[in-house]
């Protein structure tokens, strides 16, 4: 069974051996729109996770199978983009020491008060997704390079017709790569234009990075109105529209 995001806040698992704490908090943030799966001890969550994807991983440090932080060892094999939390009732220095090269986005301690809880969870969700994303360019972008590479060598070939059937070839790796592009910019939209807490995305006044983010958008807006009598896409549409709300605010 696979994890359905659809209409939640995010995609939690909690791995926990104390019940009590386990299910209170797995029903508590079911209630504020997430979905929450749960696991007893390390073995369980890492099977859940063979099967689905998730945000973030709710953690307990002193568990079954969780020796020397091995679920988050593992689990970071298994998806890169996911993040951590780590709860426990027993702080130590050498589990926090062990938690600074892994993905561990917080470290609390139990007993948690909820807003501060349901703030971080928040927080890590959207840094998780917004990870994701990231890595999903990333690997398309690395992937259309190597079929550009392929293009270049058929066309290198010298056979009949080579030039002209790679220029169409680039001109489709081109358009698909529009789209997943154009794609990745509204997920990345939805996340940061208005995160939960309120927060903008930067608040500085005459901030260098929101000038040139401003600037980038700008020319976004502007390469979408001059294509969109050539693209009738109601996807690029609403993309602009985005855009350009972004921009006002």
């Amino acid at each position: 069974m696979t994890v359905d995001a659809e209409n939640t806040r995010g995609r939690l698992l909690i791995a926990d051996d104390e019940a009590t704490f386990l299910l209170s908090t797995a029903e508590w943030l079911r209630r504020n729109g997430f979905l929450v799966h749960t696991a007893r001890d390390a073995f369980e969550a890492l099977a859940l996770m063979e099967s689905n994807t998730y945000d973030v991983l709710i953690s307990d440090i002193v568990m079954p199978g969780n020796e020397d932080l091995a679920l988050v060892h593992q689990a970071s094999r298994l998806d890169a983009s996911l993040l951590v939390i780590l709860v426990t009732a027993y702080p130590a220095l050498p589990t926090a020491i062990g938690a600074i090269h892994l993905p561990v986005a917080a470290y609390l301690v139990k007993p948690v008060p909820f807003p501060e809880f349901l703030e971080t969870v928040h927080r890590v969700v959207r840094d998780a997704q917004v990870r994701r994303v990231l890595g999903a360019s990333q690997e398309r972008l690395e992937t259309w390079n190597r079929r550009l590479q392929g293009v270049h060598a058929k066309a290198s070939s010298g056979a009949p017709g080579g030039n002209r059937n790679a220029a169409v070839d680039v001109l489709r790796l081109a358009v698909n790569n529009l789209a997943g592009t154009l794609n990745d910019m509204e997920t990345l939209l939805d996340l940061v234009q208005v995160p939960p807490d309120g927060e903008r995305v930067c608040t500085i006044v005459n901030c260098p990075r929101m000038n040139r983010c401003r600037r980038v958008i700008g020319e976004c807006v502007d390469a979408l109105e001059k294509t969109k009598t050539a693209f009738k896409s109601r996807d690029l549409a609403n993309v602009n529209v985005k855009l350009k709300r972004l921009m006002n605010e």
